[in-house]
């Protein structure tokens, strides 16, 4: 009994880490002027999972951090590191990407946003599966 119940927590202990993924930090401006985030030279990082959402026949991406993060940290990081005018903190893989934001306990922290245009792509699936049914 004792060993099925250390399996099954193993079990989901081991799903729930899988689905955890990293990204980097960068501090911003509201001009958008950005620097990432080091400390000791190394990248900072943090733990959550990228997701996407839908406004409208607009895309966007963000980041939805661990519970634990302390954002107040991060932020504090950002400003003693390259000025006050670093309020934002906000995920970003490469220096190509998107401006994204983070999001935390269900609310979006400030920072800028980027959306993705896709034209009625989702409009045009709907109309034909309800063609077909």
């Amino acid at each position: 009994m004792i060993k099925n119940l250390f399996l099954i927590l193993g079990s989901l202990f081991i799903v729930n880490n899988i689905h955890a993924e990293n990204t980097y930090v960068i501090c911003a401006t509201k001009d958008k002027k950005w620097d990432w985030l080091k400390e000791n030279g190394d990248y900072v990082t943090v733990s959550g999972q990228w997701k996407t959402a839908q406004s409208g026949y607009n895309y966007y991406s963000y980041f939805k951090l661990k519970d634990n993060t302390n954002i107040n940290d991060l932020k504090n990081k950002c400003i003693e590191k390259f000025g006050i005018s670093y309020i934002f903190i906000q995920p970003a893989s490469n220096i190509y990407d998107d401006w994204m934001l983070f999001e935390m306990n269900e609310q979006f922290l400030k920072g800028i946003m980027s959306f993705t245009p896709v034209y009625d792509i989702g409009h045009f699936y709907n109309s034909q599966i309800k063609k077909a049914q």
